[in-house]
């Protein structure tokens, strides 16, 4: 073992490390004696790795109200939904993390593999993995490599992992060049009664270590193919009945002490029956590393040969390495002599925190923002625009090839093509044509059925990036809103979310403003749409190379995956055109509203801005929840009824990009006819808003629809619905207003536009 500093440079090490000398002083009072060099260097890398996540939290106690008892901001591995019958989805999510040392691609394989741990350990089969992708911008070699490299990677991890990958959702920007930011999230299936969590082990209770094989350097890396073989073992072995607990191993010792906590119990465990294949690697060092496809179990004292039996059959290391106390205690030994011995509640419980007062005064920077309008933008007419840094106008229909061609709107067909969406036969859509992903749930017991027996889930992930940026508090609601509207545009009834919030503390005040403005946004928008919140994580310190190798904040970044129920697959609803016929209707905020307040639709923050006048800027609009709620309950009951066709949220890029995709998808041409309206042009067709879905009616249930909204409406709920145009079968798109064109364009070119986008940028420059 190494040497280690005498008492009087350990202060130095905690100044270094942002700790001070009450720390060491709360350690001696934890220990009631003075740490030993392993424990000082355990309590310095613990408390000063996790003490952000832990400033974090409880500073929103006092962010947040009292009132708002759907959000749960403690780390917690996963989620549980009862979806009723029997079954149950277990949800989990994880991102990189910026503190770790290893490359990007194992970094793409850790996350994988952690968040379907979560979702076994649970007694879980996972079911489906989603992600979320940010990269810099494509026209550097390097970032096209990164790209490459992570969606192979991902798709191997799935394929090998036999966890079919069925959405998810790409952005690229500035700020995460040469470091990408990757979110994964997994949802696992449970068909029993028999959740596996904390619980009460007996004393004695053998303590059992799983793990793959060590590699020649001595370190555990994540191997897709065996977390297969993971994922089988547990199943097999919780049939058993034998397993009173499970942990996942992060940090190895943390992970221990977690373990205690949660089992009220105490923990001693011998390294010398643990295999090190390096004898450079020190018990410290060992008990501070972080280990992939590594679990430790608390067993039925007396079953644990059978139990290691089961994990060797599938090729996995399986070892008793320690006994549950009765002391609460974490106990290491090392050669026969106890090297560790802290109480298990001192390394994860109140760890000393800085505190920082949050100010209701809004940051410069972000008031800036806020000052822009739409006066400041040149005039439009029914001709088109001239952007103010090009002086070269555009038409209306050269403007939506734009933001078709832009990458965070273009296809990313690049991408999901190279993901096996068809592992285990249940996904229903194909990516791309709903506004989520649908998998069948289909018992492994029962007997197949008819497609109208089946019930489905649908599931989405969302991170409005630029509006979060401009306003935690309004972005973070909208993130909430659009997924539970593509959802709702899916024909699901949303159940659930799971959120990870990444963030740069750099600049401590401004940051923990923006944290509690965006999770006082989630927790607004879930208790108005009555959507509980499972699970919540925060990865603090997140930074990014950008250019000249200088750390640079990432923006904030609420990821948030939601699932819904859909109780007959019959209803799944699909974004594009169905018949030619059909009516195409508004709903939600009126389209031609013109009011000096209305702030519920607007360019700030919007794709147009940023791809056409390139820039950045504005205040994202106000979500009126109360409206979304009711937009996407008459949805719901309209797709139940058979009346709507088809369903497509309005998001980026606004009227215009959404019915161009819903021509895209189908085929079918539409005809769009918008009355005389003060408003700007470039508002009234690409303005961004939420409450606001498009939607197509057969003719044959017109009368039904309208009878639907006359009930709405006398009831006190009344949802603004405009009819706006009609499906043709002639290949082009038209809009009109005012009787005036707009813009004509081609189905053909609508398509090779929206589809070549992110294909031409993966090309790399000679």
């Amino acid at each position: 073992m190494k040497g280690y500093p005498t008492p009087f440079s350990v202060f130095r090490i905690f100044d270094k490390e942002d700790l001070i000398r009450a720390s060491y002083n709360e350690i001696v009072r934890r220990l009631k004696r003075k740490p030993n060099p392993a424990e000082l260097d355990i309590f310095e890398v613990l408390w000063c790795k996790y003490s952000p996540s832990c400033d974090f939290q409880i500073s929103f106690q006092d962010s947040l109200s009292s009132d708002d008892s759907l959000l749960n901001v403690q780390i917690q591995n996963t989620g549980i939904v009862d979806l009723g019958k029997g079954q149950s989805l277990v949800l989990g999510m994880e991102s990189y993390s910026p503190l770790t040392t290893l490359g990007i691609l194992q970094r793409t394989v850790t996350c994988i593999n952690g968040v379907l741990a979560g979702i076994s350990l649970r007694k879980a089969r996972p079911i489906a993995l989603l992600d979320t992708l940010r990269i810099g911008p494509l026209e550097k070699n390097s970032n096209i490599d990164i790209l490459q490299d992570i969606v192979a990677e991902i798709s191997y991890c799935g394929q090998s992992a036999g966890v079919p990958i069925i959405g998810g959702k790409t952005s690229l920007d500035d700020i995460y060049d040469g470091n990408p930011l990757v979110n994964v999230m997994a949802i696992g299936l449970i068909e029993t009664d028999a959740i596996v969590c904390s619980g009460k082990c007996c004393i004695g209770s053998p303590i059992v270590y799983i793990s793959c094989i060590v590699n020649h350097e001595g370190i555990k890396e994540g191997d897709p193919f065996l977390k297969s073989a993971l994922i089988e073992a547990y199943l097999e072995a919780f049939t058993s009945g034998n397993i009173l607990f499970t942990q996942h191993i992060g940090t190895f010792i943390r992970s221990c002490a977690e373990m205690a906590i949660k089992g009220h119990i105490g923990i001693e465990i011998d390294l010398d029956r643990i295999p090190i294949a390096q004898t450079e690697i020190n018990p410290y060092e060992f008990l501070l590393s972080e280990y992939q496809e590594t679990m430790i179990l608390a067993v039925c004292a007396g079953q644990e040969e059978s139990l290691l039996t089961c994990f060797c059959y599938w090729g996995l290391q399986a070892l008793v390495i320690g006994r549950v106390l009765k002391e609460s205690v974490i106990r290491v030994l090392n050669n026969g002599k106890v090297i560790v011995e802290v109480p298990s509640d001192a390394l994860t419980c109140s760890i000393p925190v800085t505190s920082y007062k949050l100010f209701n005064i809004i940051p410069d920077s972000i008031k800036k923002h806020w000052e822009w309008t739409e006066i400041e933008l040149p005039q439009a007419d029914c001709t088109g625009i001239t952007p103010a840094k090009t002086q070269n106008k555009l038409s209306w229909g050269e403007i939506l090839l734009i933001l078709l061609d832009s990458v965070n709107i273009t296809s990313k067909r690049w991408v999901w093509r190279q993901y096996d969406y068809q592992i285990q036969s249940n996904t229903v859509t194909t990516p791309g044509n709903s506004d989520a992903s649908v998998l069948r749930l289909r018992s492994q017991i029962e007997q197949s059925l008819s497609i109208g027996q089946y019930r489905g889930i649908a599931v989405t992930l969302d991170c409005p990036n630029h509006l979060v940026a401009l306003d935690p508090e309004r972005g973070s609601i909208a993130a909430v809103a659009e997924a539970a509207r593509n959802l709702t545009c899916a024909g699901a009834e949303p159940l659930a979310i799971i959120n990870n919030l990444t963030s740069a503390l750099s600049e401590p005040t401004i940051a923990y403003w923006q944290l509690a403005m965006s999770y006082r946004g989630i927790s607004l928008a879930c208790s108005i749409l009555n959507i509980p919140i499972v699970n919540s994580d925060t990865l603090p310190y997140n930074k990014t190379n950008l250019y000249s190798n200088k750390l640079h904040s990432i923006y904030l970044a609420p990821v948030v995956g939601m699932v819904g129920l859909i109780h007959n697959l019959c209803h799944v609803t699909s974004l594009g055109w169905i018949e030619t016929g059909d009516s195409i209707w508004l709903l939600g905020v009126p389209l031609l509203e013109k009011n000096e307040h209305e702030d519920r639709v607007s360019l700030g923050g919007s794709s147009y801005l940023e791809s056409v006048h390139n820039i950045i800027i504005g205040r994202p609009p106000r979500i009126d929840l109360l409206l979304e709620y009711r937009v996407q309950k008459i949805v719901r009951q309209a797709i139940i009824s058979g009346i709507i066709h088809s369903a497509h949220n309005l998001s980026d890029g606004g009227l215009a990009v959404a019915v161009a995709e819903s021509c895209i998808v189908s085929g079918l041409g539409a005809y769009i006819s918008l009355s005389y309206s003060p408003v700007r042009l470039d508002r009234l067709l690409f303005g961004e808003g939420g409450a606001r879905i498009l939607v197509s009616i057969s003719k044959r249930y017109k009368d039904k629809w309208k009878k639907l909204l006359e009930i709405a409406r006398s009831s006190g709920q009344e949802i603004p619905a405009e009819c706006i145009g009609m499906v043709t079968d002639n290949p082009q798109l038209i809009i009109e207003h005012s009787s005036i064109s707009l813009l004509n364009l081609s189905i053909y070119s609508l398509t090779s536009t929206y589809e070549e986008g992110l294909p031409r940028r993966t090309v790399k420059q000679v």
